[in-house]
C-alpha cells in the first residue's frame, strides 16, 4: 500500500537504509518480479559473491537457476573485484566506463524490452570513483533503463556515500524508499518511508 502497488515502470529509485535494513532484499523482489514478467533482469553486485547471491536467493525461495538458463537473468559480480579476486565479471570496479559498457551490452541484448537492473549498492562505487563520475555514470544507467520501459534500482547504506552526491542524487532519481530498523532489547522492528514517489 505505500508504494502504491509498486514502483513505476519507466524510472530510477533509490533504498536508502542502514546495514542489515532489508535494502538488498527489497530490491530484489523487484528483480524477481521483473524475471516472472518475462523481463531480462540484470544484479549488479558490490556486496557479495553471485555464489551467495544464489544461496539468499534459494533461502527465499526463488529459484532464479530456470532464469540464469533462459538468459533472463544474468548477475554482475563486482564483489570478487573488490576483494582482489581475479575471477569476477569486473575485474577493477571502479572502472565505471568498464561497468558502463557491461550494463549496455546487456540492455541490449534486450532488443528493445523492458529491463530490471539493481545496482547494489552505490558505496563501492562512491569509495573507489570520483563523485562527479559517480553521479554521471548513474545518470547515464538510468537514462539507459528509462528508455526500454524499465526500472533502475540502486541501493545505499544511510551515511556512506558523501553528503553533496547522494543530494544531487536524491534530486535526480524518480522514487525514494527509506528502510530503517530499530531494536529495544530482543525485539526488532522494519519501517519502509516513501520519501519520494
Amino acid at each position: 500500500e505505500l508504494i502504491e502497488g509498486g514502483l513505476q515502470r519507466n524510472s530510477t529509485n533509490m533504498i536508502l537504509g542502514g546495514s542489515g535494513s532489508g535494502k538488498s532484499i527489497f530490491a530484489t523482489q523487484f528483480l524477481v518480479e521483473g524475471m516472472k514478467k518475462g523481463e531480462k533482469c540484470l544484479y549488479v553486485t558490490f556486496e557479495e559473491k553471485k555464489e551467495k547471491f544464489y544461496n539468499n536467493m534459494k533461502d527465499f525461495g526463488w529459484d532464479i537457476i530456470p532464469y540464469l538458463r533462459k538468459g533472463r537473468l544474468k548477475i554482475l559480480d563486482c564483489y570478487s573485484g573488490l576483494t582482489g579476486e581475479s575471477h569476477g565479471a569486473i575485474r577493477d570496479p571502479s572502472d565505471l566506463t568498464e561497468l558502463n559498457i557491461q550494463i549496455t551490452s546487456f540492455i541490449a541484448k534486450a532488443k528493445g524490452g523492458a529491463v530490471t537492473l539493481v545496482l547494489d549498492s552505490l558505496t563501492p562505487i562512491f569509495n573507489g570513483a570520483d563523485a562527479k563520475q559517480a553521479i554521471s555514470f548513474i545518470q547515464t544507467i538510468g537514462a539507459k533503463v528509462k528508455k526500454t520501459g524499465g526500472l533502475l534500482l540502486l541501493t545505499a547504506s544511510q551515511g556512506a556515500v558523501p553528503a553533496d552526491p547522494l543530494a544531487k542524487i536524491k534530486s535526480t532519481v524518480d522514487g525514494i524508499i527509506e528502510l530503517t530498523v530499530v531494536r529495544s532489547g530482543r525485539r526488532v522492528s522494519r519501517y519502509l518511508s516513501v520519501v519520494k514517489m
